[in-house]
């Protein structure tokens, strides 16, 4: 069972580098898309809270494996998540797993549910 997880980025630097580290033993490959405008089909005229450069610090901080980066331009959260699709399948994954810069896993939580979704073929 090939598994991939991979990141919209845009900003999260506070919780990204903890939501990596919790899940990179369970996981094959981490991919990270970031875009530097938001992919949510808004803008609040704001400027980002975090730089690209902090995001990844951040990403890399604990990482025990190579963090795949991407630099993307994604005017929607669907664009963001076809180029999900598209590497999954370039890379031969089972699994494709979208992770969000603040979600943390417990590690042996994802691996039964990883489990449970390659045995069963939910789609």
């Amino acid at each position: 069972m090939k598994v991939i997880a991979c990141y919209p980025l845009h900003y999260g630097k506070d919780y990204l580098a903890w939501s990596i580290r919790c899940l990179q033993d369970v996981v094959d490959e981490i991919h990270i898309f970031y875009t530097s405008l938001p992919s949510f089909g808004h803008s609040s005229g704001q400027p980002c809270p975090d730089s690209r450069d902090e995001l990844l610090a951040e990403a890399n901080r604990f990482a025990k494996k190579p963090i795949n980066w991407y630099e993307i331009h994604a005017g929607s959260e669907g664009q963001h998540r076809d180029h999900f699709l598209r590497l999954a399948e370039q890379r031969g994954a089972d699994i494709m797993l979208p992770v969000d810069s603040d979600e943390i896993w417990d590690p042996i939580g994802l691996e039964v549910s990883l489990k449970h979704i390659f045995d069963t073929k939910v789609a």
